[in-house]
């Protein structure tokens, strides 16, 4: 019996997704606390959100297709640094846990003088080099003020909770606020996890 196209296609799409999941668990193993956004060999520059999603959509998918424990681990693990388990023991969503970012780019509440809305989450950090670029405002504000030097800063401690610096405390719906609140659901949606 021949099989109609869209199963065929189906199961196509299935297995290239499951690929794209295990490429993305093969890089995460290969990194610090077991993160698995961002682009290897990429900078994590300014409006990454690397460390700030809790972890890749793909793997919700992967685990929801084929039930599989090691994409839900991963994606618990991932979820650790945003929450958190972080050099700066910061979570990088307003309103959450005991330490959590408190000045994030939200014109309303900064020009109001009230707290900001319960559940952002701002892009967190970013290599302070191609943030802070020779001259850049960032860079002019930082200079001297820092220590170590901005070329030195260790990335996963570069985020300053600071309401001028844009490109870490700055928010969209998309990204991070979207796959954030993606990823959560999917954990809080689970009878058991």
């Amino acid at each position: 019996m021949i099989q109609p196209l869209w199963i065929k296609r189906t199961k196509e799409a299935a297995e290239a997704l499951i690929t794209e999941a295990d490429e993305i668990l093969e890089n995460a193993a290969k990194g610090a606390y077991g993160i698995t956004t961002g682009s290897p060999g990429r900078s994590l520059g300014g409006f990454s959100s690397t460390f700030t999603i809790p972890a890749e959509p793909t793997l919700v998918r992967a685990h929801a297709l084929s039930g599989d424990s090691k994409y839900l681990k991963a994606i618990l693990r991932s979820t650790l640094f945003t929450a958190g388990a972080n050099p700066m023991n910061l979570c990088l969503t307003t309103g959450l846990g005991e330490n959590h970012v408190l000045n994030p780019l939200h014109e309303d509440s900064k020009h109001t003088g009230q707290a900001a809305p319960i559940g952002i989450s701002v892009f967190g950090p970013s290599e302070l080099s191609s943030l802070a670029k020779p001259g850049s405002e960032v860079e002019q504000r930082l200079r001297g003020g820092i220590s170590p030097a901005i070329p030195e800063w260790p990335t996963a401690e570069s985020y300053f909770d600071v309401f001028w610096i844009v490109p870490q405390n700055e928010y969209v719906i998309d990204r991070p606020l979207g796959q954030t609140a993606y990823i959560w659901g999917y954990l809080a949606s689970r009878k058991k996890l």
